[in-house]
Parts: structure tokens; C-alpha cells; sequence
């Protein structure tokens, strides 16, 4: 397969200053060593719990958020070489869509004026070729042209979510980043749009890096899954035998969190236990020992690194074979 992104050794880390509650400076370490690569025409699903860096690692990959060190290299080249029309490029082939619908878009402006606005600014004048993007790309995410003298708040969550799609669509880009997409939709909504995603992923050969805390989502949309914890990815694997198959005690236990229809014909996991580390001063040894019921004395000294244990299938922790 062909990779469209290669991510090498990825730091981020934002400063934290003295506050009322406490004179400690220091960092959160977000994003802590991460290797990763992407490749055109899948959809990869990083999940995690809330705060475990999966945002900002998006983020950081689109170039929005500042990394501390580390190498992000798009279709062979590293982006921190790239030219200003280069850069500009890359703008245009990396979209993202957010998670809230209605604080994505402008109330003051109708959905013409959204949809054209990304137009304009990337110098597209004439009136009838922006009128005919902005109707061919509302088609492609099953709105009709009644819907571009709207303002958003005449729509719903889902029709709204349809539109920032479409905003993400509108300059052909060959990567959608979509960070929690659905989480704020009801469920049968939900199911409309992780579908409409999968189609125009096939419509448009789209790489989409997607972004979710809820593994039944997730499992219906990935190819692969990345797992996170405290800005680490911990494993990585095809979407069957992540859910088939998990290997790292942290994925078991996500996967127990799934509520499931028929429990009896389920494997079962131990739920988390334990305090997480402070993301402030995380340890040396591995960041997940403090809540693993396996825990030995090298997990706490010698931090894991993500190996390969099968084929397409890796994970880092030091106790795999013996669980």
C-alpha cells in the first residue's frame, strides 16, 4: 500500500504556568514519540479515552498544532520544507471536520456563503464554476439546492454535520481528518453519516483519519485502529483482530466498556482499576503500570516500546506473551 503520511518520533507538549492553586510550572505531555503510518485510500480510527492525545495528534499531523520535534513527511516530503505554494497545497489536501456541527459553522453566513468562502480564498472568481461546485458538492453529501440560501440554524445536527462535510469536500481534497464527527448526533443520525463517509471515501478515494472515543462507531467504519494512552499509541492493528484479537491489557479493557446486545456470546475483559499517572511528570517505565492488573517490576523501570508480535498486528508492552 501506498503511504500518503509518515509520522517519525512526534513530540508535543504545551507549557503550564504558576496558577492560583499551585506555583508549578512545567508541560502535559500530549504527544509522546509517536510512529505512525498512513496510507491512501483507508480510513485509520485513533481511539482513546478524553485527554489521551488523540486531537492533538490530528491536529499536529494537518500541521495546526505545533510539534516540539519529530517528522511529518505528506506524498514522500517532509512538510516542514515545504515552499509557500507547497504549504497552500497541503492546506487544500488536508481537511478537517469537527466534532459540534453548529459551532463549526457561521450563523451570520447562509450555506452559499460557506461553501464558497474556501472558494474564494483559494482564488476561484468566476460566479458559475463556484455555483456549480458549491450544488455538485451539497449533491455529494445528499443535500438539494434549496439548502444554499439556509443559515445553519434552519437545519438539523445531522443535516448540519452533512454541511461541514461538504465544507471539508469543497476543494478536493485527498485527506479528511474528522475529530469525533458523531458524538454529538443522535444514534440513528450517527449511522447516516458514518455511512455517508464510507461512501464518499470510496466515491472519492479519500484517506480519512478518524478521530472517536466509541468503539462500536469505530468498528464500523475503520480499516485499521490505532489505540492511545497518555499520548502514546499502544497498539495498532487491523479493525478485526483489534476487536478479535486485542493484545495490550488497555484495549481489553476499552473493548469491555462496549455495551453489547448478546453479553453471553462476548469475551470478557477486567475493567480499569488504579490511578493514572500524572500527564505532568509521566514515569519512566510504562504509563499504563499503575492500572494494570499484570503489572511486574520491569513495567515499572523500562518504558515498552510498539513491536511487532504478528503480522500487521503491534503493541507495546513487556508482558504480551505471558497474558
Amino acid at each position: 500500500m501506498e503511504k500518503i503520511f509518515e509520522i517519525k518520533d512526534l513530540y508535543v507538549k504545551f507549557p503550564i504556568g504558576e496558577s492560583f492553586f499551585s506555583n508549578e510550572k512545567g508541560f502535559i505531555h500530549a504527544v509522546n514519540g509517536v510512529n505512525l503510518d498512513i496510507y491512501k485510500n483507508e480510513i485509520l480510527s485513533i481511539v482513546g479515552e478524553s485527554g489521551c492525545g488523540k486531537s492533538t495528534l490530528a491536529r499536529s499531523i494537518l500541521n495546526l498544532e505545533e510539534k516540539n520535534s519529530g517528522t511529518i513527511i505528506f506524498n514522500s516530503k517532509n512538510i516542514d520544507s515545504f515552499s509557500k505554494t507547497e504549504k497552500k497545497d497541503f492546506r487544500k489536501n488536508c481537511q478537517l471536520i469537527f466534532q459540534n456541527p453548529f459551532s463549526s459553522l457561521n450563523p451570520r453566513m447562509n450555506i452559499f456563503e460557506i461553501l464558497k468562502e474556501p472558494l474564494i480564498v483559494n482564488g476561484i472568481k468566476n460566479k458559475n464554476e463556484i455555483k456549480k461546485k458549491v450544488l455538485n458538492v451539497l449533491n455529494l453529501v445528499g443535500l438539494d439546492e434549496s439548502a444554499i440560501s439556509k443559515f445553519p440554524h434552519e437545519f438539523s445536527g445531522g443535516q448540519r454535520q452533512r454541511i461541514a462535510i461538504a465544507r471539508a469536500l469543497i476543494l478536493n481534497p485527498k485527506v479528511i481528518v474528522a475529530d469525533e464527527p458523531v458524538s454529538a448526533l443522535d444514534v440513528s443520525i450517527q449511522a447516516q453519516i458514518i455511512n455517508l463517509l464510507l461512501e464518499l471515501k470510496e466515491k472519492l478515494n479519500l484517506t480519512i483519519i478518524f478521530i472517536s472515543h466509541d468503539l462500536s462507531v469505530v468498528k464500523h467504519i475503520s480499516d485499521r485502529v490505532a489505540v492511545m494512552y497518555l499520548g502514546e499509541i499502544i497498539e495498532l492493528t487491523t479493525k478485526n483482530k483489534l476487536f478479535s484479537d486485542p493484545l495490550h491489557p488497555y484495549t481489553k479493557a476499552l473493548l469491555s466498556a462496549v455495551p453489547q446486545i448478546n453479553p453471553t456470546n462476548h469475551k470478557t475483559y477486567e475493567p480499569l482499576e488504579g490511578e493514572l499517572p500524572s500527564v505532568k511528570n509521566l514515569p519512566n517505565g510504562c504509563f499504563f503500570a499503575s492500572r494494570c492488573k499484570f503489572v511486574q517490576e520491569i513495567c515499572k523501570t523500562k518504558h515498552p516500546n510498539l513491536c511487532e508480535y504478528s503480522d500487521s498486528h503491534k503493541a507495546s508492552c513487556h508482558l504480551i506473551n505471558q497474558i
